[in-house]
């Protein structure tokens, strides 16, 4: 394993030059066919697979009883997650950093479903907290079998604005937990043989939108983080019982003070329940779903980015919600604020 923490005190030693001849290419191209016929067999048995299930659709697994940790749980969508994953009789930790809504949450859910669930006080930005969460929830419950990663912060501060602290916030929150919470909690799944991680991008991880720029840059970055996690899940056949699933939502009725915002860009259509959204993720993660789009028709936005520059720039910047909030709360005195 590389180390780090010497890499600064490394010499740089250039590579070798390599002067390819006329065999090397043609060897080259042999094997670049034959990788292509392999795939190709490959793609033709997975289209007649996706075909029979056309005519008999896979039954959704069960998870009755399963351990099931949602990051940011203790409101929205995270909440409505919880209770979604409680309807499917599965034991719940509540993760928040506000305690007292997340024991709400958490004690409504033990009330109403009859399963057993806790709330945990923890920052997922920090390593340290989550490992110390790790050792917490496998003393009260066990080892956890359903990891949401849904913890997240909606920026309202273009890349100018706001200080270099908040920038480091939104990126530690948004992005930086997927990996502390996964590396924490994926060897007990490696070892139980069985698991599901659920990462809680935006459509904002499929199209940029203007003036959010670290939380932009964060959902690609889950979006990113969560099609390396499948590969590597595939290096050691892992995926064959880890499950990943990446949700991108559009536009879920959640803050007020987002809801206010939305209020105003009504030509993208109504937006979401949390409790709809949940129930849709929770139905495509139950059929293992790698990627959930919500709704599906926002999977079409995705042609913006092929749009030329002049009509990308006239949809991006009229009728986006977060074009609407930052127009609203930009000031200059806010540009390039220092710590």
């Amino acid at each position: 394993m590389e180390n780090f923490e010497d890499f600064e005190n490394k010499s740089y030693v250039p590579a070798r030059e390599v002067r390819y001849t006329l065999t090397d290419h043609l060897v080259f191209i042999k094997n670049f066919l034959i990788v292509v016929l392999k795939v190709a067999l490959k793609l033709v048995t997975e289209i007649a697979e996706i075909v029979i299930e056309l005519f008999k659709p896979k039954k959704p697994k069960n998870i009755s009883g399963q351990l099931a940790l949602i990051t940011g749980g203790a409101n929205g969508l995270g909440r409505a997650i919880a209770f979604r994953l409680a309807q499917e009789k599965c034991n719940i930790v509540i993760v928040d950093v506000n305690i007292k809504e997340a024991h709400a949450t958490a004690s409504e859910i033990a009330e109403k479903f009859k399963v057993k669930t806790r709330a945990y006080k923890v920052d997922v930005s920090d390593y340290d907290a989550i490992q110390q969460l790790k050792n917490d929830v496998e003393n009260d419950f066990g080892s956890v079998d359903i990891l949401v990663n849904n913890a997240g912060i909606l920026s309202k501060i273009s890349l100018r604005e706001g200080r270099a602290a908040d920038v480091q916030k939104v990126i530690n929150v948004n992005l930086t937990s997927h990996f502390w919470t996964v590396r924490t909690f994926i060897e007990k799944m490696i070892e139980n043989r069985r698991g599901h991680i659920v990462a809680i991008s935006s459509l904002g991880g499929k199209i940029a939108f203007p003036l959010a720029c670290a939380y932009c840059a964060t959902k690609f970055g889950v979006r990113g983080f969560m099609e390396a996690l499948y590969d590597e899940l595939c290096v050691d056949n892992y995926e064959t019982f880890i499950k990943t699933t990446c949700v991108f939502p559009a536009f879920v009725n959640t803050r007020k003070e987002l809801s206010d915002v939305l209020d105003q860009t009504k030509e993208l259509g109504p937006r979401m329940s949390p409790r709809y959204a949940a129930n849709k993720i929770v139905e495509g993660m139950l059929l293992d779903k790698r990627d959930i789009t919500l709704p599906s028709g926002a999977k079409l936005l995705q042609i913006v980015g092929f749009f030329p520059d002049k009509t990308m720039k006239y949809t991006k910047t009229n009728i986006t919600p977060v074009s609407h909030l930052q127009r609203a709360e930009r000031k200059p005195e806010n540009f390039n604020k220092t710590d």
